[in-house]
């Protein structure tokens, strides 16, 4: 359902999506825009493959819910990641840019990725 909603209307799609917590928009981007494996995902994203799934899973209960109400259910809005799920990103460039290491506090991963967010869905 999900994929056919993808292809066959986009703006709909996304603007459904657009009602997650970012992780999960992030996620089902990657899923369904990009064709993505949930394993390709869960290397990005410093998740296993069973959260990216359930992440799927909660991201389809609250699209169709939003459908059908107009409301995501509190179980999609609790979704988080824990810390020790998170890896460091470490970019690697060519020598005439360097070497070094981006990184990101714990509490500023939960203001961007929190569905609180100012610049989330109202």
């Amino acid at each position: 359902m999900v994929y056919e909603l993808a292809s066959e209307q986009p703006d709909r799609f996304l603007e459904l999506v657009s009602y997650l917590p970012h992780i999960i928009q992030d996620i089902f981007y990657q899923y369904f825009l990009l064709g993505r494996t949930q394993e390709q995902i869960g290397v990005t994203l410093g998740l296993r493959q069973k959260q990216v799934w359930q992440a799927l899973e909660l991201g389809v209960d609250g699209i169709a819910s939003v459908s059908a109400t107009g409301a995501l259910p509190p179980t999609v809005l609790e979704y988080r990641t824990s810390v020790e799920q998170r890896k460091t990103l470490v970019i690697d460039e060519p020598w005439v840019l360097g070497h070094f290491t981006v990184s990101i506090s714990d509490e500023d991963v939960e203001k961007l990725f929190s569905p609180q967010t100012p610049d989330g869905p109202a």
